[in-house]
């Protein structure tokens, strides 16, 4: 997967691309991201992601939504529910279902230009990728906004 500031392209073995996002920024709505099945360009627009915790699925007979929730004090699991099964992201390096099985991997790259992290869905349906990714891509940017809350208190900090 491969990254800019805001934007994501995820990419196959062959370099074609499988998904990407595109940020919406709106005075009335704020900033939202929506993902692609295949480049942006494609229209094929899947899930828009409102916030870091708050997502929407276009399907045929309106919109699904999907929630995430926020870790606990003592803990950095995220869990989201999706066909009546429970599923937790376990900080940024896994999504295992309620019996254990593991449905999403990730590993960052020890020296990869633009690349963010080797991601693998391991279950192919492509309903549940759709999802899984948009989890994803909900993940990156709270972390992203976490960071950049985070320099702006830093540089506060130092006037």
């Amino acid at each position: 997967m491969l990254s800019d500031t805001s934007e994501l392209v995820f990419k196959n073995a062959g370099d074609s691309t499988v998904y990407s996002t595109k940020q919406e920024s709106s005075i009335l709505r704020g900033d939202r991201r929506h993902l692609y099945r295949g480049p942006s360009e494609w229209d094929q627009c899947v899930a828009t992601i409102e916030s870091p915790s708050h997502i929407s699925f276009q399907i045929i007979n309106g919109e699904e939504v999907l929630g995430i929730n926020k870790p606990g004090w003592f803990s950095n699991h995220r869990a989201f529910y999706l066909s009546g099964i429970e599923f937790k992201w376990e900080g940024f390096s896994k999504v295992t279902d309620e019996t254990g099985d593991k449905w999403v991997e990730v590993e960052t790259p020890w020296f990869g230009w633009g690349k963010l992290c080797d991601l693998t869905v391991t279950y192919l349906n492509e309903d549940m990728r759709d999802a899984l990714i948009a989890t994803f891509v909900a993940r990156h940017w709270g972390h992203q906004r976490a960071q950049s809350d985070a320099d702006y208190a830093r540089r506060r900090a130092g006037r």
